[in-house]
């Protein structure tokens, strides 16, 4: 095994919030949802930077979904996953496809710079939040209003500070939580 890239345990029929290392100022990650099935297969669903880009004038970012198997420390564009947060609220009330349509609109457009996607409330971070959102209306996030999920935030980001800041003294582990 390669232990600079561990492959990680995420528990069945859950849903994490996985922060991926970006650089520039602490407290910014890169966002995104990972719901596994009763057998612990993972679909990464995502907000993020359109690889296949071909014109500037195109969306810069769009939404994605992928299986992730194994999940590992880092991803397959090999920066590192800080933290897998597991949401101990999420009822799994659907099958992968169905979660891909359910996410696939939550942005409807996209612009060509990040900037206007930015000044526009479009980020990786609203995505996951709106998702939440989502799910929530639709029974998978038991127990909490939407207030609740909007407080989630906060509690995340700090979780991800809490691992940056152990990460600039040499402790690179993945931090596996629970909210």
């Amino acid at each position: 095994m390669d232990s600079d890239n561990a492959t990680l345990d995420l528990d069945s029929d859950s849903l994490y919030i996985c922060l991926t290392q970006l650089f520039g100022p602490p407290g910014r990650f890169h966002w995104s949802i990972y719901i596994t099935d009763a057998q612990g297969l993972a679909t990464q669903y995502q907000w993020a930077e359109d690889l296949a880009r071909c014109d500037r004038s195109a969306p810069v970012e769009k939404y994605s979904c992928s299986i992730v198997q194994p999940v590992k420390q880092r991803s397959e564009t090999l920066q590192w996953n800080l933290a897998f947060i597991k949401m101990s609220h999420f009822v799994r009330t659907m099958d992968s496809d169905s979660y891909d349509e359910l996410f696939a609109n939550i942005f409807t457009t996209s612009w060509a710079s990040w900037k206007d996607n930015r000044q526009h409330g479009l980020s990786c971070r609203t995505w996951a939040i709106a998702a939440l959102q989502k799910l929530r209306e639709k029974g998978g996030m038991r127990r909490l209003s939407a207030e609740q999920i909007a407080g989630l935030e906060a509690k995340i980001i700090a979780i991800g500070c809490a691992v940056e800041q152990r990460v600039a003294i040499g402790d690179n582990t993945v931090e596996m939580a629970e909210l």
